[in-house]
């Protein structure tokens, strides 16, 4: 004799799920609801009520904190920083990784060992063998802050890269060589198309470690007029006070350019990630 499921305990069970996953929703999504709401308060009433509702609307906060902030100057840099490092994440990544996955080059799994191995370097402590190396090279400037930003986020691309192509199927290459292709065309014509779940991935990681990057830019940077996003957040301090408002709009500006990104390539990421759970 076979018992039937409880209904009601499964039930149960899945309201019990629901709200435990709601709950954590709503502690990740309360600071951002926190520093949105406040961007839209005047100076008074947030230093009133910081938890309410404003109440009137001041969107004059988002024209003071573009003006004071040099906003539309960071934008360029950090669209120029965030733009050059992943495309050249994601290229060098998927040229390293197609080799080392077919095995196609010896002691290619000591490469990849030695790629992976940068993920546990604490960054800490490469704060100031970087500074000594970039004031000697001359790299204190944007162009030192592309290469830092490609180099720490390389190992996680060429990760995700391995993984994923280790779980195409070998037959693909082969057809590829019937046809007379070469290593490198193989790779381009027909690995490179079905790497996309792949690519998303990695193009929004490097891309929001990149964007949200704070403490490179500080130390890399001479000119800090003209250095990304982040380094803007100091415009809102003075030696009295904070402009909190301002200061809340324009993280809120900051933000808006990675979540339309997330946004777009959403689908992409979810197949990427469920991809390499499978596959990897």
């Amino acid at each position: 004799m076979t018992l039937k499921p409880v209904k009601p305990l499964r039930a149960l069970g899945s309201i019990g799920l629901y709200g435990f996953l709601t709950a954590i929703a709503l502690v990740v999504l309360f600071p951002l609801g926190f520093m949105v709401i406040n961007s839209l308060k005047e100076v008074p009433d947030f230093a009133r009520n910081p938890f309410g509702s404003p109440s009137t609307i001041a969107w004059g906060n988002y024209v003071s904190a573009w003006i004071n902030g040099r906003f539309s100057v960071r934008l360029g840099v950090s669209l120029l920083v965030t733009g050059t490092s992943v495309v050249s994440i994601v290229g060098i990544g998927a040229l390293a990784s197609y080799p080392i996955a077919r095995r196609l080059i010896r002691g290619g799994s000591r490469f990849y060992l030695l790629f992976i191995s940068g993920i546990f370097i604490p960054a800490q402590i490469t704060y100031l063998p970087l500074v000594v190396f970039a004031r000697v090279a001359g790299l204190n400037n944007i162009l030192g802050l592309i290469l830092t930003m490609i180099a720490f986020q390389l190992p996680m691309a060429i990760l995700v890269f391995v993984g994923f192509i280790k779980g195409l199927p070998k037959e693909l290459d082969e057809s590829g060589r019937i046809d007379g292709l070469g290593d490198f065309a193989i790779f381009r014509l027909i690995i490179l198309p079905i790497l996309s779940p792949a690519v998303s991935v990695v193009v929004i990681t490097a891309s929001l470690a990149v964007w949200n990057n704070f403490f490179y830019s500080f130390i890399l940077l001479k000119n800090v007029n003209n250095s990304p996003l982040p380094l803007g957040l100091f415009a809102f301090k003075s030696s009295f006070r904070v402009t909190y408002t301002e200061l809340f709009a324009y993280m809120t500006s900051m933000l808006v350019p990675m979540l339309t990104l997330y946004v777009l390539m959403q689908r992409n990421i979810i197949k990427g990630l469920t991809a390499g759970a499978v596959k990897g």
